[in-house]
């Protein structure tokens, strides 16, 4: 992540928010392991194509790029029924995701906003004689963590839960089931306690499966939470954006990241993303910059949006790069639904592919954008329109991306007011 200055990265941002477009963010992640798969080819370094043809590649690589983690050995070890406990017994909300709407495997929505259901036990905060090393035991129900004995007391400030290749850990490869050995460490854990809540504000979490040497999932997390009583973090953080060149600092499997969302201004809303995967050739590139401009009434006025992925050899600088801003943002609490005016470009290296334009408001499309064989009233789309730099054609954004729209517009998605861009969600 050389050479890369995370924008607005000291700005922080506040509290509650209900209906404002948090980052329910969802970020495509790998694993180093043989069994895995190498990932997306380098083709999206050919501009000899239509600029639609180009488009279209790039997102469909995006989406095969996430698709191949969601079913990756990380993936499975951490959306395992024994692992989503843990996360919730501590406090801590990574689920991953397996549905194709949503494309990418981790989530981390809950953290950003938070829920009382994910929030820790009182023992848990107030009590450090539960930190220690447990083994896994499925039939066990001893409190705090059913499926888990303890052993001793080390760590003292964190958990470590240690599974063997005979316990029920698994993962798919192919038709066969491979057990694995290894463990899931909380480290250096502190909670805040908000009235009757414990809400988790630092921790690392790693992930160590045998033989390899060294933590295949390393992710330092700071959580602020304002002041009067909010549970919903102000400010929630992962790796640290002040050092983005520090590869080591926050990772994934091959995905080494940086993330931030703030909401300490009461004004603006910051996020930022800068991630990659250098396993790749050219490394694969994953850059976000999004603010929500003037929030009042948990309502921003306007959002910009700055959004790239592919392959590149400079990460400050992704093979396809979108730049949308949102205006006439409009809540109808009658509803629940958001609207906006949206307008934006798209290019690719330093081709411009494309404009697009319009307003999130659905209409109906004489198009059959679903891939059912028929056009029905579930032919929908945003009403907005994308132009083709080369040929000037102008169509519907769903239409224009062959049926990729379903998953990837630049529009509230319906669910929890999330922005979807990609195998990104926010």
């Amino acid at each position: 992540m050389t050479g890369h200055s995370l924008p607005n990265a000291d700005r922080t941002a506040p509290g509650a928010r209900s209906r404002r477009w948090s980052p329910a963010f969802l970020i495509a992640l790998g694993l180093a392991l043989a069994v895995l798969p190498t990932g997306c080819g380098d083709d999206d370094d050919d501009d000899n194509g239509s600029n639609s043809e180009t488009l279209n590649s790039e997102l469909q690589g995006l989406g095969d790029f996430a698709q191949d983690v969601a079913t990756s050995a990380p993936a499975q070890v951490l959306s395992s029924p024994q692992v989503e406990s843990l996360f919730s017994q501590i406090g801590i909300s990574l689920g991953v995701s397996r549905s194709q709407g949503r494309m990418v495997p981790i989530d981390f929505d809950a953290l950003t906003k938070p829920e009382a259901a994910i929030h820790a036990g009182p023992a848990l905060a107030t009590k450090g004689s539960i930190f220690g090393t447990y083994e896994r035991d499925a039939l066990s129900k001893t409190a705090p963590f059913p499926g888990w004995v303890f052993v001793n007391s080390t760590p003292a400030d964190g958990f470590v839960f240690h599974f063997s290749a005979d316990d029920d850990i698994v993962i798919l490869e192919g038709s066969n089931q491979r057990h694995l050995s290894g463990e899931l460490r909380f480290l250096h854990v502190t909670y805040q306690v908000v009235g009757i809540d414990n809400v988790l504000t630092s921790v690392l979490l790693e992930l160590v499966v045998d033989p390899i040497p060294v933590p295949v999932v390393h992710i330092p997390f700071t959580g602020v939470l304002p002041k009067g009583g909010s549970t919903e973090y102000s400010r929630a953080e992962f790796g640290d954006v002040s050092q983005p060149s520090n590869l080591t600092n926050c990772y994934f499997g091959t995905l080494a990241f940086d993330f931030l969302h703030d909401e300490t201004n009461s004004a603006d809303i910051v996020t930022t993303l800068l991630a990659v995967d250098t396993t790749q050739d050219p490394d694969y590139v994953l850059l976000l910059d999004l603010d929500q401009l003037n929030v009042t009434k948990e309502i921003p006025e306007e959002i910009n949006i700055r959004f790239g992925f592919g392959h590149s050899n400079d990460p400050t600088d992704p093979a396809l790069e979108v730049v949308a801003d949102f205006t006439h943002i409009v809540y109808d609490p009658k509803t629940q639904e958001t609207t906006a005016s949206v307008a934006g470009t798209i290019s690719h290296h330093d081709r411009s592919l494309a404009t697009f334009a319009g307003s999130t408001d659905l209409v109906q499309l004489d198009v059959d954008v679903t891939g059912d064989g028929q056009v029905t009233e579930e032919d929908v789309c945003a009403d907005i329109d994308i132009t083709f730099t080369d040929t000037g054609d102008t169509q519907n954004l769903c239409v224009a991306l062959q049926g990729l729209a379903a998953s990837l517009p630049f529009l509230p998605d319906g669910a929890g007011g999330s922005l979807r861009f990609g195998p990104l969600a926010f």
